[in-house]
């Protein structure tokens, strides 16, 4: 996986309902563990890069519930008040295609002819080959949409026959158990080469697949630097968003942190849950806290008795209800149901980035 053009938005802890605007390069995005300062809760902002390493030196301080962020093409278009950083280098990402299949150029080495998807996509739509084998719109690509059966001329002058394979695809999403889902599409080559053909579109397949399935996606706990007395036992648990059938679809970018959690690991996942503006915040007695964002009450409550179970009991001894309310935000937390995928346990906050154990469903 590659770094990404990304954009972030969240308020500030001293700036009301202002919305900044900050773009960096990174794959993903997470929100570690809340605190409460000048009468807000507050969270760190983690940018997190392709190589493990942070784009930012220490997390942003935001406003809980504030944060949004996506990949985007680039940062030309911007909020010209509150707008920061550039990921243009990043979001250079070059296409060619191969045998008819868009593939970012890094993945076999190739020139990198096409400067978006979008272009590469238009591309393979080239019309019927008159004069095989370079089609007019892609004059640096060989043709890949010449009829089945067509015989053409390569640049020897020899005749070059196609025969259509059945290869190996990425549909895109994982199923229950995060395996990636594999699907077939009918691909033309050059006759003689289908073996080796064959074999670099399921690599290809298989490299898709695990980008997005993979549930190894960096969540180390940062927001506790902000403040040098938070070395606490934590989890870190991350979920992914499922569709309707239960099918998972992408990384488990979605963190819920729980201080003083006991030290054995589980055996099994928290329960499902729908993300949304329903704001839940349990305050331990040392005044840790576990913050939810839920569709409704009943949603996140249900969540939260399940995570109770797995504190330290003492630390429960006059632990209370903050906070279960609607939050209105300029932008609303989506509406999406996601599944535990992983839990990871740093049995001394941020004294040590690797976790003492680590839990995967």
């Amino acid at each position: 996986m590659t770094d990404q053009c990304i954009r972030v938005l969240n308020k500030g802890i001293y700036s009301g309902d202002v919305v900044f605007e900050n773009f960096l390069c990174g794959v993903d995005v997470q929100t570690p563990a809340s605190y409460s300062e000048n009468g807000f809760d507050i969270v760190g902002i983690v940018v997190i890069k392709s190589d493990g390493s942070y784009a930012l030196n220490n997390p942003h301080a935001a406003q809980a519930g504030s944060v949004e962020w996506s990949f985007v093409a680039n940062s030309n278009t911007r909020n010209p008040q509150y707008s920061y950083g550039d990921c243009n280098a990043c979001a250079s990402i070059l296409y060619d295609s191969i045998n008819g299949v868009c593939t970012q150029n890094t993945s076999y080495g190739t020139p990198g002819y096409y400067t978006s998807l979008a272009a590469c996509t238009a591309g393979i739509a080239c019309p019927a080959c008159p004069a095989c084998p370079v089609c007019p719109d892609c004059p640096t690509l060989p043709c890949a949409s010449c009829p089945t059966g067509q015989t053409c001329q390569d640049s020897t002058g020899e005749e070059v026959n196609f025969v259509n394979i059945s290869a190996p695809t990425f549909s895109g999403n994982c199923d229950s158990s995060g395996n990636p889902v594999f699907g077939t599409q009918s691909v033309a080559v050059i006759a003689g080469t289908e073996s080796s053909e064959l074999l670099k579109f399921q690599e290809l397949a298989q490299i898709k697949g695990a980008a997005v399935c993979n549930i190894d996606v960096a969540a180390c706990p940062d927001g506790w630097l902000i403040r040098p007395e938070y070395y606490r036992p934590q989890v870190i648990y991350q979920f992914a968003e499922i569709d309707s059938s239960g099918n998972i679809i992408g990384a488990p970018k979605y963190p819920i942190t729980v201080p003083h959690h006991i030290s054995t690991k589980p055996d099994d996942a928290l329960p499902n849950y729908k993300r949304g503006n329903w704001e839940i915040i349990y305050v331990l007695k040392d005044n840790s806290k576990v913050t939810i964002h839920s569709f409704d009450e009943d949603n996140g409550m249900t969540l939260l008795n399940a995570i109770k179970l797995r504190i330290t009991p003492s630390y429960l001894d006059g632990a209370y209800l903050s906070k279960s309310c609607l939050v209105v935000t300029d932008t609303d937390i989506a509406q999406i149901t996601v599944k535990n995928r992983m839990a990871k346990y740093y049995s001394t906050g941020t004294k040590n980035a690797l976790p003492d154990w680590l839990a995967k469903w």
